[in-house]
């Protein structure tokens, strides 16, 4: 397996700009672009690709002032909604919420 290079316009949300909001924290994001780049891998060598992990579902906020600082502040946790990606002829493995 080789990495692959991605090239993003910046501002655009595979290159953000520092402070920017990408759907409540970058693993959201993170994550759904994963699953983008294994998608598009699994159609070109499906014998080598994996099948996504689950997504993270649930992602949880809680904004407010924090009072030793005086500064607002924002705290995110996430759930997933199962298991890893399988490979070709295996199953992947399961989990819960």
């Amino acid at each position: 397996m080789k990495p692959i290079h991605v090239i993003a316009r910046e501002g655009s949300v595979l290159n953000a700009r520092p402070g920017a909001l990408t759907a409540s924290a970058p693993a959201v994001t993170g994550v759904l672009i994963i699953e983008c780049v294994v998608s598009a891998y699994r159609r070109l060598c499906p014998e080598k690709a994996i099948a996504p992990y689950a997504r993270l579902v649930g992602p949880g906020q809680k904004i407010g002032i924090d009072p030793r600082t005086n500064k607002l502040y924002i705290y995110t946790s996430f759930g997933s909604t199962g298991g890893a990606g399988a490979v070709y002829g295996y199953d992947g493995y399961q989990c819960c919420l």
